[in-house]
């Protein structure tokens, strides 16, 4: 929730540097800070919405293969 501001005053800087780094430099972007702060603040969103999903991630990769070893892998076995 902290990162979501910070991207998001990165905006206009992003956009500038979407022209390129010497085109964003000139227009006055501090071109490096920028970089950082967008990259730190990613790293975090992403690090939060994995923290979040990830039992449900752990839950479609376990459950599976539970599954299998209940059901068996015979004939018999549903197909979906």
């Amino acid at each position: 929730v902290l990162a979501v501001p910070v991207v998001w005053s990165l905006a206009r800087p992003l956009d500038a540097l979407s022209l390129g780094e010497a085109e964003a430099f000139h227009l006055g972007v501090p071109v490096g800070r920028v970089k950082a702060a967008a990259v730190a603040a990613s790293a975090l969103i992403t690090g939060a919405a994995v923290a979040a999903a990830g039992g449900v991630g752990f839950v479609g990769l376990v459950v599976p293969h539970a599954v299998r070893l209940l059901a068996g892998t015979g004939r018999h076995a549903v197909v979906m």
